[in-house]
């Protein structure tokens, strides 16, 4: 169980950062690309919006596990090794266009990424929910953290 100040160190890691790298299996070893990430209105996933035409998404259509990295940016001069960072491993899901679901996903993502609006009306994009299976948080150097799902929720929809 994570005590307070990890809890707030996680959540400001979280809603700080929009970019997340992921992991997926490609042809039988993994692959890392980077994608905006937004939390799901109830903090029980991580959405991204892919389009078809990306490595990652056909990726994610053959074997569903993957895992994304979202971390502090380089530059505050602390050490690469110290930087805050957590790894979420889970299971893409894509939404259904025509389910309730993906309108109340594409508001949450939308809120984050406005920019992205455009992107809602081309036809190879869809939107996958990430669903966590295993969190681990380096809040710094010699800090690291595994976190229950709650927690992640809970810091998700800070």
């Amino acid at each position: 169980m994570l005590d307070e100040r990890t809890m707030v160190e996680l959540g400001a890691l979280l809603e700080a950062s929009s970019v997340a790298s992921l992991a997926t299996l490609h042809e039988g070893f993994p692959a890392v690309s980077l994608t905006p990430w937004a939390p799901a209105d109830d903090g029980g996933a991580l959405l991204v919006h892919v389009s078809r035409l990306a490595q990652h998404t056909s990726d994610m259509l053959a074997d569903a596990r993957v895992a994304a990295m979202i971390a502090e940016p380089e530059g505050s001069g602390t050490l690469a090794q110290a930087l805050p960072r957590v790894t979420i491993r889970g299971i893409a899901r894509e939404i259904d266009r025509s389910s309730p679901e993906y309108e109340t996903a594409k508001s949450a993502y939308l809120a984050r990424h406005p920019r992205s609006a455009m992107t809602f009306g081309l036809g190879d994009f869809s939107i996958f929910a990430i669903e966590p299976h295993a969190t681990r948080f380096i809040a710094g150097f010699g800090r690291a953290f595994d976190v229950g799902r709650e927690e992640l929720q809970q810091a998700l929809r800070r």
